[in-house]
């Protein structure tokens, strides 16, 4: 789902003080949600431009103080608090002129705050309240919508509020005042802080602020910078330049990255000999994952260790071993160092959680108490991740715009079963549908346009669209989908889900879904499903503001059976926007109260959930939409995992998780997420230059990345979260919450898109021989263009223009709108898709690098980026690549990967390579790569055959009269070998057999159907082979019946007699050919005999004439025995015979 730049933060650092002596403007400010140049002073914004856009700015009259916020989300809450005229300094005393506790807002709370507050206010679209100190180092009660506030969601965010100083000081506008001031969001999030450098984050409801800003002087005219940062005075610049700890460096660091509870882990500071330094302690945060508490903070001592002398220079090593937590936890610390009077700090120095350039290495040091902290994510060791997800290269697909194969469920199609439906109490004249496909999708950001602000928009794809192309997508080297939401819901999208059991019908319903699946294991492709568990639709079941139901909604009665599902702000119905919370603010989304027991009942823990539900209709595992959103919280996704694994213990848990997700991946909670910072590093390397759009968590920003950049930033995610979920990461370029991939690498002076593609065929290089699965959004493999058209002040909008039709050529109108299909760079996407499946060390290897060009040959390969791919009993596999607009010349070292001799070549081009001196040197033309193996490379893209006999053989007619029948199962393939055989007989479940035979037995009767598909080692399906027989070892059943059935008088004279009846079989059929007949008497002389013509149904009647004369003296007379024979189609014979008899006399 699409997010705003600040929202995901998880730390949005707000504030550095403005030092230069501007003198400020004291005007008064509008509250209208607009901020205009002439309103606040220079001196009285509170900045970090660099970080997350966000700005506070402040002032004042004699009436009001004044405070506005921009990019800093209108929904969530911001908190003030303020002492006027406070003791100097403001933290000197204790007696009760103020309170020195904070308050909890949204579930975060500062306990201690840096001063004694006398004021503390929380304001937010919709709601602002403030409370006073009571003198005991308490509060009053609050009061409500105080003083004048507004907003405009839709200006970067702005918001205002005027408060008046009688609600501060009791009084006037005091000559001085001390603030604090934070970010927040329900679960404890602390999106930013003024100043920033507190300790925050999750806070919970136990962290410390030790830092605030003073105004010293509230006169107007002044030419003294207004805000002053109060932090303690620190070490001279000389002493800190020796301060140094290096994550990267197993010397500072005895086990980079994560690890499992209970390790031992090995710190080590160094400070300059010369310094004098006293003492150096760690300091430690812990946060408890599967709770979401933070305990601290924890300091340890680091004993003096050794004196190291480095280029000259004698440092002092200080030196802690900790033990790790027993539980899983991200251990977070910094480091205090003394001496005498004087301290200091150095910690890690990231910008915020979306800054991977910056995380992780070397830190730097602060005079105060930094909020950065290196970290240490300490996981279950028993944590695993599926296996066939690491495996995977993964395909997204938005259903809506990936193929219509149905048009009878199109919305709004003449004659279609769905109709034109009304969503969100509007008219359906306002849903736009598109019957043509490849048609121009109408803009809704275009305030000239017709459907402006109307994002309901179909395309009407569907399900049975996505079946149909499967071979397309397979062929393209994919074994797994990821399909946003396709529960019935009330958009395009779907992230407004209506029912949570049912397939939409706009998409084919259940059945089409059924038979997706079905066809989707007969190919070993996998689904994930979306599943949007945190809000769900104001017009859906559960809700109903609408009145589309005739059961009560949550909405439209208090004793309505899912009242307590959601939150509410009142009693009110039915009710209105402002009654309830909703995501994001949007009123079409209500969220959903995930601390009642009938939610959790619902989505995973009661008889027929949402969970085991759809994993029993076979979907292959979850990602969860805003996994992050502190409406969860972490205790209910850590108690979601204990069921989930139960349920289906292969199954994938996936978080939408933009920023540092540690907190997530310890193993109690998520396997994996959808890597946006993966995305952020690859394509600040692929365009070599920043971007910034509206659809960045953090700044907004991607900055451009040189190849040691780009190392250092893949490294520390890297080392951020265990090994397993590294393994199952889904690297994205794009999606449909972000710009397009070939938008966003198209620079200022291309030709044309020559070299957007040439960019995106280097990311997608990257992209498939990196750790983790590969995931691409439909389209970008055909370098569908798809530019943005609007922007916001953040950059240009990804949604909507992320989301066109797919080009299909086959379909009605012009496909060159977003294409036409680029076949150049959809066989560069089907190279590396099955060189990844060909090659393991592409998918398992260990992750080397080799080169860093701009640090180790700046002359000759400034751009160039190389490492190897290594796996033991498997070929290696390097990669290179050059993010230039020049060609680099590269000296690659390989000793430990390549051994002298050894001859390369590379899988894209095929040209060769040599090893030689340790080194292969390449040269890399602009914006190109090499994947490098041992020659010969034989990419295999032709999919294997596959065949299916029986034994015995079944007959002409292909049926088999005996049992056991042994079915075989084999595939050949010229290429890269036979991995797996599956196969089925009838609709039954797809088994699978590693290799290129098998068999399998056939131990009944009845018709049979088996299929088969084979996959090679490089990902390529074969076509389906299909044996079809049946089996049947019962004979048929013959009846007959004479007339007469005793020949009388005995005077030799020919008589006619009747013969009928029935020849039937139930399974193979008779075959009338086989049908006879003879007569015999007893001395086994044969009599007539001939072929019997069966009637629909195997009935038959026919006459035979017989003498009716005795035979001899015997006593009995004479007999005729009258047989009928036929067999079925299996062959089996049946017979039955009836007795005409000739009396000796009457009295026998």
């Amino acid at each position: 789902m699409r997010r705003s730049a600040f929202k995901f933060a998880l730390v949005a650092t707000i504030a550095m003080f403005i030092s230069a002596s501007v003198q400020a403007q004291w005007n008064t400010p509008a509250i209208d949600g607009t901020i205009t140049s002439n309103e606040y002073g220079t001196n009285n914004k509170l900045d970090n431009a660099g970080n997350t856009g966000q700005t506070w700015y402040m002032t004042w009259d004699a009436s009001n103080l004044y405070v506005a916020i921009v990019n800093a989300n209108v929904s969530e809450g911001a908190v003030l608090y303020v002492k006027g005229n406070p003791q100097n300094p403001a933290t000197c005393c204790t007696n009760a002129d103020g309170s020195s506790s904070g308050f909890n807002y949204d579930g975060a709370q500062f306990s201690t705050l840096p001063f004694r507050a006398a004021f503390v206010t929380y304001f937010k679209n919709g709601y602002r309240e403030y409370r006073n100190s009571d003198g005991n180092n308490g509060w009053t009660g609050s009061t409500a919508y105080y003083g004048q506030y507004a907003d405009n969601g839709g200006n970067n965010n702005t918001r205002e509020v005027a408060i008046p100083w009688s609600a501060i000081t009791g009084g006037g506008m005091p000559s001085s005042f001390a603030f604090f001031g934070y970010l927040t969001s329900g679960g404890g999030y602390v999106y930013g802080q003024a100043p920033p450098d507190n300790p925050g984050a999750f806070v919970g409801t136990s962290a410390t602020a030790t830092q605030y800003y003073a105004v010293v002087n509230t006169g107007k005219n002044t030419s003294t910078p207004p805000f002053s940062l109060e932090q303690p005075s620190g070490f001279s610049a000389a002493d800190s330049a020796g301060f140094r700890h290096d994550t990267f460096d197993p010397i500072y660091r005895d086990q980079e990255g994560a690890v499992p509870e209970n390790a031992q882990v090995t710190l080590r500071f160094t400070t300059l000999h010369s310094s004098g330094i006293w003492g150096v302690k760690v300091r430690a945060y812990l946060f408890d994952t599967a709770t979401g508490n933070t305990t601290g903070p924890i300091d340890t001592d680091m004993p003096f260790d050794q004196n190291l002398t480095v280029n000259g220079t004698e440092l002092d090593a200080w030196k802690a071993t900790l033990t790790m937590p027993s539980a899983t936890t991200v251990y977070y610390y910094k480091f205090r160092i003394n001496r005498d009077q004087t301290n200091g700090w150095y910690s890690d120095d990231y910008l915020d959680d979306n800054d991977n350039v910056h995380k992780d290495g070397t830190g730097k040091p602060t005079d105060g108490e930094p909020f950065n902290s290196f970290q240490i994510t300490v996981y279950d060791p028993n944590f695993q991740t599926p296996a066939w997800l690491q495996q995977a290269n993964v395909y997204h697909i938005l259903p809506d715009r990936f193929r219509n194969g149905d048009q009878t469920n199109d919305y709004c199609r003449t004659g279609s079963t769905t109709g034109c439906p009304s969503f969100y109490g509007t008219d359906p004249s306002t849903v736009i549908h598109y019957d043509t496909w490849n048609a121009q999708m109408c803009d809704p950001r275009d305030s000239s346009s017709s459907c402006y602000n109307n994002f309901t928009q179909f395309y009407n794809g569907d399900l049975p669209g996505v079946q149909s192309k499967l071979d397309y997508i397979q062929s393209l080297g994919f074994d797994t989908i990821y399909m946003n939401p396709i529960f019935m819901a009330r958009s395009y999208h779907r992230y407004d889900t209506d029912q949570y059991l049912q397939i939409d019908p706009a998409l084919g319903g259940d059945a089409a879904f059924t038979s997706l699946i079905a066809e989707m294991n007969r190919r070993g492709m996998q689904v994930i499903l979306d599943g949007v568990f945190n809000h769900a639709s104001s017009d859906g079941l559960y809700f109903d503001r609408y009145h589309r139901y005739a059961s009560d909604g949550a909405c439209e009665s208090l004793s309505s059976v899912w009242r307590s599902w959601f939150h509410f702000n009142d009693d009110n119905v039915p009710c209105n926007s402002s009654d309830y919370p909703a995501w994001f603010g949007f009123d079409s989304l209500p969220t959903f109260d995930h601390t009642n027991p009938a939610v959790k009942d619902f989505f995973y823990r009661g008889p027929n959930n949402v969970t085991q539900y759809w994993y029993s209709r076979g979907a292959s595992g979850w990602r969860f939409d805003v996994a992050d959103d502190g409406n969860f919280g972490h205790p209910w996704w850590n108690d979601y995992r204990s069921y989930a694994k139960k349920y289906n213990v292969n199954g994938p848990l996936i978080g939408e998780i933009w920023p540092n997700a540690s907190q997530y991946l310890a193993g109690d909670q998520m396997d994996s997420v959808m890597n946006y910072r993966f995305r952020k590093n690859i394509i600040g390397f692929a365009r070599n230059a920043e971007w910034h759009d509206d659809n960045n968590n953090g700044t907004n920003d991607i900055p451009g990345l040189s190849p040691s950049q780009f190392d250092h930033a893949i490294r520390a995610v890297r080392d951020d979260y265990p090994g397993q979920a590294t393994a199952a990461m889904l690297n994205l370029l794009d999606s449909h919450d972000v710009n397009r991939a070939l938008y966003v690498l198209t620079e200022t002076g291309d030709s044309g898109l020559t070299q957007a593609k040439q960019r995106l065929e280097l990311a997608a290089l990257f992209q498939f021989a990196y750790v983790g699965a590969p995931m691409v959004y439909y389209g970008d493999e055909v370098a569908v263009n798809s530019p943005s058209k609007s922007s916001s002040g953040n950059g240009p909008y990804g949604d909507p223009y992320t989301r066109p039709p797919y080009p299909w050529t086959d379909q009605a109108g012009d496909p060159s709108i977003y294409g036409p299909p680029d076949t150049s760079v959809s066989s560069y996407y089907t190279k590396l898709s099955h060189l990844r499946k060909q090659y393991p060390a592409l998918r398992n290897g260990a992750y080397i690098t080799l080169l860093t060009g701009d640090t180790q040959q700046p002359n000759t390969a400034p751009n160039t980026y190389a490492f190897a791919r290594m796996l033991a009993n498997e070929s290696s596999a390097l990669v290179a690549m050059n993010n230039g607009a020049a060609s680099n010349a590269a000296s690659i070292p390989v000793a430990g990967v390549f051994s002298d001799g050894t001859q390369l070549q590379d899988a894209i081009s095929l040209a060769t390579y040599s090893v030689t001196g340790g080194n292969v040197q390449v040269t890399l033309s602009a914006r190109t790569g090499v994947v490098l193996l041992p020659y010969p490379v034989n990419l295999d893209l032709a999919p294997p055959s596959a065949f299916i006999s029986t034994s015995p053989a079944a007959n002409s007619q292909g049926w088999i009269n005996s049992l056991p029948v042994t079915v075989d199962l084999s595939a050949n393939d010229s290429g890269s070998g036979v991995q797996q055989l599956r196969y089925w007989i009838n609709d039954g479940p797809v088994s699978a057999a590693a290799g290129n035979s098998a068999s399998t037995r056939v131990t009944a009767e009845g018709p049979y159907t088996v299929g088969l598909r084979a996959i090679d080692n490089a990902g390529n399906i074969s076509a389906p082979a299909t044996a079809t027989f049946g089996v049947d070892v019962t004979p048929p059943v013959v009846r007959v019946s004479v007339s007469p059935p005793s020949l009388w008088p005995a005077n030799g004279a020919m008589v006619p007699v009747t013969v009928s009846g029935f020849v039937t079989d139930s399974l193979s059929g008779v075959d009338p050919s086989t049908a006879s007949f003879a007569v015999v008497d007893e001395y086994g002389t044969v009599q007539p005999q001939g072929p019997v013509s069966l009637a629909r149904g195997g009935s038959y009647s026919f006459k035979v004439f017989l003498r009716a004369s005795r035979n001899g003296n015997d006593l009995d007379g004479r007999k005729y025995a009258i047989t009928v024979s036929a067999r079925d189609n299996a062959g089996n014979l049946a017979s039955s015979a009836a007795i005409v008899t000739v009396p000796h006399d009457m009295g026998h």
